[in-house]
């Protein structure tokens, strides 16, 4: 691009919107991976003979969670969570979704031992972000009193 490109204010600001969502979107990928392996690893410590035979799915965990949260991520940052600083809100909606995707194994693994850690990591990870756009909610004025 050109100088001249660069000065036009519609376009600066389209440029800085998409780095941002494109961040957001890489950093989704890296903790979603994160949550998902991390979350099956933790599973498999507690299934004890599970470990030797499916240790080698914490890679199909962590691609899953990597791809949900390159969708994820973006959205929920720039709908819900625009207030919250990206350390609480990266940390925070990763271990909701992996502690929260480990207890759905617990109690979904019986009736589906794929579906069920996926859609409960995909409701902590939901809670935690209502949780945390209530908490970062925009605030609210005092109200004003007489002079």
């Amino acid at each position: 691009m050109t100088a001249l490109a660069l000065s036009n204010p519609t376009i600066v600001r389209v440029v800085r919107l998409l780095t941002i969502t494109l961040g957001l979107a890489g950093a989704g990928a890296l903790f979603g991976g994160i949550a998902g392996g991390a979350g099956l690893a933790i599973v498999l410590c507690f299934e004890p003979q599970l470990w030797r035979s499916a240790f080698e799915f914490c890679a199909l965990a962590a691609s899953v969670g990597a791809l949900l949260g390159t969708i994820g991520a973006p959205v929920v940052a720039w709908v819900m969570l625009r207030r919250v600083p990206f350390g609480r809100l990266f940390t925070l909606l990763t271990l909701g979704t992996t502690l929260s995707a480990v207890l759905g194994w617990f109690v979904f693994s019986r009736i589906d031992v794929i579906w069920g850690p996926t859609l409960s990591g995909f409701v902590g990870f939901m809670a935690t972000a209502i949780a945390l756009s209530y908490r970062y909610d925009a605030p609210r004025l005092a109200p004003r009193t007489g002079h």
